[in-house]
């Protein structure tokens, strides 16, 4: 399944991979939304005990309007307006849609009883928590239909679901990924000179490494190898990737047009005792 950043296909890839997660892993007591440039930072091992121990959802749920955690660009107009344009192949476009309608008073209604909430999209939520969030995707489907015209639900969508359904004590707002962003609102990556700060963080994974922080990239692996566990037995939640394309020749007759496809990121099944 394709996803585009910033639109709803993120959202509906990571719903299509809960649903095959909690099938096809049975004893899983937890999923933990991860990107593909996530590291881990520390032994499996240590993560399976800290779930357990935590009994609670690791999820960001600030207050979308009153929070400030949106730092640069659009907030209220993220879910007062309808963007159906794909923000970086259409940039003009998109700012022209939601600004006319800025303009036509077309502000439209939110859903009735939802508190909107935003924080990290990377994640960790208990077994029950995340058949709730499906039943209630079921039982009420004018949610999901209002995200899908959203712009970036996926750092709003399982924010405002999950604390509408689970209480505040049973919710965490210490995810368990590393990451810091910029004033810009981009994500900071991590070079070989951090490895000490990084090293000692108490997360459990690391967002992101830079690409040529080979150092950093040895030593995370030497720990959580040197330290784990037997592994678990792999679990494939996504079809098989496609064989890679040779490298297209450049001809000056025909230039072919390169298609940049965004994937959607991995759920890692936890295997932890249900709670």
């Amino acid at each position: 399944m394709g996803a585009a950043w910033g639109q709803w296909s993120l959202v509906e890839a990571t719903l299509a991979m809960m649903r095959r997660a909690l099938t096809v892993a049975p004893g899983a007591g937890h999923l933990v939304l991860l990107s593909g440039d996530c590291m881990p930072l520390r032994p499996l091992c240590e993560l399976r005990a800290h779930l357990e121990a935590s009994a609670c959802d690791h999820i960001e749920a600030r207050d979308f309007f009153r929070s400030g955690w949106i730092k640069t660009g659009l907030r209220a107009e993220r879910v007062l307006y309808r963007h159906p344009v794909n923000e970086r192949r259409h940039p003009r476009l998109f700012r022209a849609c939601w600004r006319w309608q800025q303009r036509l008073g077309l502000e439209r209604r939110l859903p009735a009883g939802l508190p909107l909430r935003i924080g990290s999209q990377w994640w960790a939520l208990r077994r029950r928590t995340a058949e709730a969030v499906l039943a209630f995707c079921r039982s009420r489907p004018e949610v999901p239909r209002f995200f899908r015209t959203s712009w970036i639900p996926d750092e709003t969508f399982f924010q405002t679901v999950v604390a509408h359904l689970v209480p505040a004590a049973e919710r965490s707002e210490r995810i368990l990924t590393q990451l810091i962003f910029s004033d810009y609102g981009m994500p900071v990556s991590f070079h070989d000179d951090q490895a000490a700060a990084v090293m000692g963080s108490d997360r459990f994974f690391l967002r992101k490494l830079a690409p040529g922080a080979e150092g950093l990239r040895r030593q995370l692996a030497q720990r959580f190898l040197g330290a784990a566990a037997a592994p678990a037995e792999p679990v494939d939640l996504c079809p098989p990737a496609r064989p890679a394309r040779s490298r297209p020749r450049w001809s000056a007759r025909r230039w072919p047009r390169a298609r940049r496809r965004r994937f959607p990121s991995s759920i890692s099944c936890a295997a932890s005792t249900p709670a």
